[in-house]
């Protein structure tokens, strides 16, 4: 079969591409169009004629002129190579089916979709290519190498640009790539900026109280809505006018514009200022803000409605904040009720207030600022006898000021002094002895002092703790011995550097307990910790339980230690309900007890009240509504799931609704009506002994117990107590990894959601954990602890005496496992360990010294 290929392709008005191979006469169809004399031609005839003598076919070709309607004629002898230049421009349009003289401005603009619409369908089918697709593609790629396969040059599929357009105007059927100047803004900025200082088309004459400006309305217009309002109001009245003129009012000149020319010939009071203001603003992006001038552009800014301005004011004042400009900033943002930055100067001072009080600007504080700082909960001060000797001078500096003498010492908190400051200071000044109201302030923080155990029930605001944050406590517990550290949890310590990032919450240690002791019971009342019992070995189960306590004080930093309990306890549970202690159960040298001891803070005595029915060690207990709940707990025999609500008033035990799983050694706090227990021991359902995760939650109003998420770690012997909307559990033991753990997880009740927090700095079990506010003079002398090196090793723990070993990787860092796998994994024990546990079985040896204490 012979290929033709006519004339050439160099024909005007013909796309280079626009080529018809013929394989056969029949291919040339009515309708194309193809160029004939040199002219672009619509077929309207085809005439094949028969080989003659000399042989070869040929085609005659009859078509019309597209522009004047003339005929033309044209004869293509069927040889080799033979070519018909088809005409791309001038072919009908796909979608409107006209010819290209139907939209005549269209003739050099016509699209080929064709090429376009095969990739489109190509990425339609990208996900179910075949091998037939990719033969047609292989095909295709030849075929555009040889151009001689007639398949593979199909006519073209022509459409007119403006027949594909959508309803924005875009033509999804034309490639495009977008592009965008970086420099386009600042430099159109710059040349509206230089016509304006030039006074080239300003159409707009702005006029305040004092003065006005030329600028360009549009510019206004995008800048400031408050304009864009003015300019439609005026625009009816101002319609001839080439110049519109703005009165605008409440607006600083000052603040509108500086250096320009017009401010010369207009305000003979308008003179240079340093800085850039609100018109620079609109044409550079830019301002230059200072203390002097804040505040008439933050007032004009926000009266014409210029966001960024304001927020550029806010942020110079937040930055201005230092010990100079402080009073200053505060004066400003009082008047321009910005309360945010108010409230960081105040956080300022309050924080800086021993600095601020030994310079002259405590003489600037006005009598309600000295007054607030005084009262709040949150100024740092090293010793309330700092606070009083600046409220001291700062009355003496000014006479008139002494008629606020009175007031002003109601607000400084005597009972946090010692009686030797009382004494020594305080008594020393005048008014404090013959103003008769300061001398009955003084007189009673003499007799708070007086009688140190009813301290708990005498607070009022002048002995609260100077502190607005409540901390998590942690005293006691044991690694391998009993220790007597206290830390505290600082979940937002101050950045040690101005980096901007906040850094991680830490674990500080403060003063520490008299004796270390281990599985010991606290209480809180009145901001005061209360510990009491527990024992001084680890593995002595019992044996070496304690009656004595202590009370802790924040507010001097000091243990005083109380009454002795009746009974020596431990694994017992100490609930502070009303103005009471009460100590429940537990086990000392005789074994378990159900005795319960009522502590009586105005006596400094301890007293027995109605007992539990059996004995029981390892529950756990909290208080609702004025009641004492004690929850699970371990009878010598078998894991209880009991529930249990004492009533002061009838002195008597009531039974509630049990828990749905047994366990021991576990926690029990109270969040809002609610109670959790979480964690615990338990004998499971194949008879051996493991530490849970369960998490269930007690109403008190329904007495009805409900499953909420699980902790992530099964633990026991672990402290917990509720900070603000969470609750905190910390350290513990695994019976699965035989290991104390340093892992702090916090819950919360509201969201049902668990979350990692730092770990304790080691490892941990038996430690009691409680909720208190700290006063600033003990988080200063306090110190951070950090975990070990971060450094993974391979750790054998083994007690050679028991014969338990367990090899575990351990890795020392933040998200450190304390050797516990988490749940649905399995620690590797040793043969050795097995073997114990399978004896203790077969023995039928279930007293918790050998079960708990001793595998510890």
């Amino acid at each position: 079969m012979a290929e033709f290929k006519g004339h050439s392709t160099d024909t005007p008005g013909a796309h280079p591409n626009a080529v018809l191979i013929l394989t056969q006469a029949s291919a040339l169809r009515q309708d194309e169009y193809v160029m004939l004399k040199e002219r672009p031609c619509k077929i309207v005839g085809l005439t094949t004629s028969s080989p003659g003598k000399h042989g070869g076919t040929k085609v005659t070709i009859v078509g019309v002129d597209v522009f004047t309607g003339q005929e033309y004629q044209d004869v293509v002898p069927i040889t080799e190579n033979c070519e018909v230049p088809l005409v791309k421009d001038y072919a009908p349009c796909k979608v409107c089916a006209h010819p290209p003289d139907h939209h005549p401005e269209m003739r050099d603009q016509m699209v080929d979709t064709s090429e376009l619409e095969r990739e489109l369908n190509e990425q339609k089918k990208a996900s179910q290519v075949s091998d037939k697709l990719r033969a047609l593609k292989q095909e295709k790629a030849r075929a555009a190498n040889s151009k001689s396969s007639p398949q593979d040059s199909p006519n073209k599929q022509l459409i007119h640009p403006h027949c594909c357009q959508d309803e924005q105007g875009a033509n999804p059927m034309v490639k495009s790539r977008d592009f965008k100047s970086s420099e386009h803004g600042d430099s159109l900025l710059f040349h509206l900026n230089r016509l304006r200082r030039d006074n080239h088309y300003c159409d707009t004459y702005v006029t305040t109280d004092e003065g006005g400006f030329r600028v360009h309305q549009a510019v206004l217009a995008a800048i400031s809505p408050r304009f864009k309002e003015e300019m439609e109001l005026q625009a009816a009245e101002q319609e001839q006018k080439q110049l519109t003129t703005i009165r605008i009012k409440d607006v600083s000149p000052t603040a509108l514009s500086k250096n320009s020319f017009i401010n010369f010939v207009f305000f003979k009071c308008c003179y240079l200022r340093e800085g850039d203001f609100l018109l620079d603003f609109a044409y550079t992006s830019e301002i230059s803000i200072n203390l002097k001038h804040v505040e008439d552009i933050f007032k004009s800014a926000k009266k014409l409605a210029i966001p960024g301005v304001v927020f550029f004011c806010k942020e110079f004042l937040s930055q201005e904040i230092n010990m100079d400009n402080c009073l200053k900033v505060l004066e400003v943002a009082g008047r321009c009720d910005l309360h945010d930055i108010v409230e960081k100067v105040d956080g300022f001072i309050q924080k800086n207030f021993d600095l601020m009080s030994e310079s002259d600007l405590l003489q600037q504080l006005t009598y309600q600022q000295i007054s607030s700082y005084m009262r709040s909960d949150d100024v740092r001060s090293s010793a309330e006898l700092k606070l009083f000797n600046a409220a001291w001078r700062w009355l003496k500096y000014d006479s008139s000021r002494s008629a606020h003498a009175h007031d002003l010492m109601a607000d400084i908190r005597f009972g946090l002094m010692s009686s030797l400051e009382l004494k020594n200071h305080v008594q020393q000044v005048d008014f404090m002895r013959t103003d008769q109201q300061c001398s009955r302030t003084l007189q009673e923080a003499y007799e708070y002092h007086l009688f140190p155990s009813l301290q708990p029930l005498r607070q009022n605001i002048t002995t609260k703790v100077r502190s607005s944050t409540y901390y998590v406590i942690t005293v006691g517990g044991a690694q391998k011995e009993p220790t007597n550290q206290c830390l505290y949890l600082d979940l937002s310590p101050e950045p040690a550097f101005s980096d901007g990032v906040m850094p991680r919450p830490e674990w500080k240690q403060f003063q520490r307990a008299p004796k270390a002791r281990y599985q010991l019971t606290a209480a809180v009342l009145n901001n005061f910790v209360y510990l009491v019992g527990g024992q001084n070995e680890v593995h002595a189960a019992g044996r070496a339980a304690e009656n004595s306590g202590w009370r802790y004080d924040p507010r001097s930093n000091e243990w005083l230690f109380i009454a002795p309990m009746h009974e020596q306890r431990t694994e017992f549970c100490l609930c502070a309900v009303g103005d009471t202690l009460l100590a429940v159960g537990g086990r000392n040298t005789s074994g378990l007890l159900k005795s319960v001891e009522k502590y009586d803070m105005e006596r400094d005595t301890w007293s027995y009240v109605s007992s539990l029915k059996n004995p029981v060690c390892g529950h756990a207990g909290s208080v609702s509504c004025d009641k004492v709940y004690v929850s699970g707990g371990y009878t010598g025999q078998d894991y209880d799931k009991s529930m249990l609500s004492y009533s002061r008033s009838s002195d008597q035990w009531d039974v509630k609704r049990p828990m749905f799983s047994a366990r021991a050694w576990h926690c029990l706090v109270t969040f809002d009506d609610n109670m959790y227990a979480i964690g615990g021991h338990r004998r499971n359902p194949a008879g051996w002994h493991e530490d849970i995760n369960v998490v269930e939650m007690y109403q008190t109003s329904a007495n009805q117990w409900t499953k909420v998420t699980s902790m992530d770690y099964p633990r026991s012997f672990a402290g917990s107590c509720v900070v603000n909307n969470a609750v905190y559990v910390v350290g513990g033991v695994s019976k699965q990894s035989q290991s104390c753990m340093r892992i702090v997880q916090r819950y919360f009740p509201e969201e049902d959601r668990w979350e990692r927090l730092p770990d304790l700095p080691s490892p941990s079990n038996g430690t009691v954990c409680a909720t208190m506010a700290l006063s600033w003079r003990v988080v200063n002398q306090s110190h951070a602890i950090y975990p070990p090196s971060r450094a993974v090793s391979s750790t054998s723990v083994r007690d050679s005496s028991k014969n338990i070993s367990l090899t575990i990787n351990e890795q020392n860092n933040a998200d450190n496992r304390s050797a516990l796998s988490p749940v649905g994994q399995t620690t590797k024990l040793s043969l050795a360990s097995v073997a114990k546990q399978s004896n203790l079985k077969e023995q039928g040896m279930d007293k918790t010294s050998v079960e708990m204490g001793e595998l510890i």
